[in-house]
């Protein structure tokens, strides 16, 4: 053999340059098993970043629905003197839950009350229409009720509409 160099480099160049048919075929190779555990590895940190990244959009885009639902039934309720004085939010994949706290005035009567169950009620199957779960409930803000409990049934936002600040 006179340049063994020559053959080398032959046969990188030939090995680097087959069709991914060639090199990925399954009738003609063998792969060990620290080929196929790696590979598995790879693929399942892939698609686990693939599937938290879709996640994650699909998290954001329904708070965002969550966002445009609140505001909507804030409007309803404002034109109706009906306006909450907290606001807790339950955001998830499935879609969000609002959960308006309003003053015991506005609470126990009936009319507003009424309302105010008429438009969640309205707004909700609205939402569902688009495949989105969106859930509004309303509570009697009592002057003992700790609100920082509702953290516990994951209201991850607390904001108070009449300080105009969040509370968590």
């Amino acid at each position: 053999m006179s340049n063994p160099n020559a053959l080398t480099e032959a046969i990188i160049v030939w090995a680097a340059t087959r069709s991914d048919e060639v090199v990925f075929d399954p009738k003609s190779a063998y792969y060990s098993f620290e080929i196929v555990a790696d590979a598995f590895e790879k693929g399942k940190e892939f698609g686990k970043k693939e599937i938290n990244e879709r996640l994650r959009q699909i998290y954001f885009k329904n708070a965002q629905t969550g966002v445009e639902a609140l505001n909507k039934i804030l409007d309803n309720l404002k034109e109706n003197n009906c306006v909450p004085s907290k606001i807790f939010v339950k955001n998830s994949i499935q879609g969000v839950t609002i959960l308006l706290s309003l003053n015991p005035k506005v609470y126990e009567q009936e009319k507003d009350i009424d309302f105010a169950y008429n438009v969640s009620a309205t707004l909700q199957s609205e939402y569902h229409k688009t495949n989105f779960n969106l859930i509004i409930s309303f509570i009697n803000e009592t002057p003992n009720f700790n609100f920082n409990l509702l953290k516990s049934d994951g209201y991850g936002l607390a904001y108070d509409i009449e300080k105009d600040v969040q509370i968590y």
